[in-house]
Order: C-alpha cells, then structure tokens, then sequence
C-alpha cells in the first residue's frame, strides 16, 4: 500500500511538471474565474497557467504562496500551500523531531489531493539537504537527498 501511494504521488506530481502556457485572466473560463474569485476574494499577486487539460492558479494569502490546479469543470484536482511549523499535525512534527533531529526545517508545503493531505518538508543540515513527503500521520512516503 505505501508502495502504491509513493507512485500515486510521484506519478501526479509529474504530470502537473509539464510545460505550462500563462494565461490571462480574460482566458480562463468565465465560471472557473468566478468560482475562484468568490472563494478567495482577497488574494494578491493572481497568475493563471494552463496546461493541457489542466488550470493552475498561483497567488499569495497573507503573503503565503498557494496554488490551486482545476480541470476543465472546474474541479479542484489538486492544492498546495505554504504552511509554518506550528501548523504541521503533531504526528509529522512528532516524526521530524524524532528522524530528523539534526535538520532545520526549511519550507513546509501542504498539498491536498482530494481527501489525501501529504506535506512535503525541506529539511537543511551542514551535511547536506532533504526534501521529505509525511502523510498525516507522519509515516515517511519519500524522502530525497537534495
């Protein structure tokens, strides 16, 4: 099952890499601009991208990065946003502390997959950097020498 759930996130997080073409706020879909705009209505710094099937929105929040991928309907595939140590849940700081003592947490990334939340944690240390993906539970699903 970790194994499955390692290729689910590697799989998807390659095929939203792919070339991205910048779109102008009058190129995206009428009901998707709507629909974004009335659920984040005091966002700053808003760029549309599109890629493929796919819609992308990136912007700031309390000058914290967020992006939001939407298919064609407008359905949200997929969202990552910036989040603080404090806002980790307890399991994943607890295994951080516990595997990772000798790192300073970096940056912290929340994404959200439908019901799967996954944290990707960059990790720094005198003796080399990690890029870290904890379920919510704090089992590691990857873990990469950067």
């Amino acid at each position: 099952m970790r194994a499955k759930i390692i290729l689910s996130v590697l799989a998807l997080s390659l095929a939203f890499i792919t070339s991205a073409q910048d779109l102008k706020e009058s190129e995206v879909p009428a009901g998707l601009l709507e629909a974004f705009k009335k659920e984040h209505p005091n966002v700053r710094g808003v760029e549309w991208e599109r890629d493929g099937a796919y819609y992308k929105v990136e912007f700031k929040r309390d000058s914290r990065d967020q992006e939001i991928w939407y298919d064609d309907k407008g359905q949200i595939l997929r969202s990552k946003e910036d989040i603080t140590v404090a806002e980790l849940p307890e399991a994943v700081a607890v295994s951080i502390k516990k595997n990772y003592h000798q790192f300073k947490t970096d940056d912290i990334e929340k994404w959200t997959e439908g019901r799967a939340i996954t944290y990707k944690v960059e990790l720094k240390s005198s003796d080399g950097d990690r890029n870290v993906i904890f379920d919510k539970n704090g089992q590691v699903l990857v873990d990469v020498m950067d």
